[in-house]
């Protein structure tokens, strides 16, 4: 859930009291038990950089391909 609303808000910009919220909310998520490796990684702080990056990168092209249109 942490990492949809980072992915949300990252997109939506001028919402960093937020990001930052759902981002330490995330981070916190990684002492959780049953998680998979995987789980543990994405809530690591090497794990939320990626997902913010990646969403920036999916916006910059939808922006790039939408500007390209016009």
């Amino acid at each position: 859930t942490s990492l949809v609303g980072i992915a949300t808000l990252r997109a939506l910009e001028g919402v960093g009291p937020q990001l930052i919220s759902h981002v330490y909310g995330l981070m916190k998520a990684r002492n959780l038990e049953g998680q998979t490796e995987a789980d543990t990684w994405l809530s690591s702080e090497e794990g939320t950089v990626w997902a913010i990056e990646t969403v920036d990168k999916i916006s910059d092209a939808i922006r790039d391909n939408t500007r390209s249109k016009l």
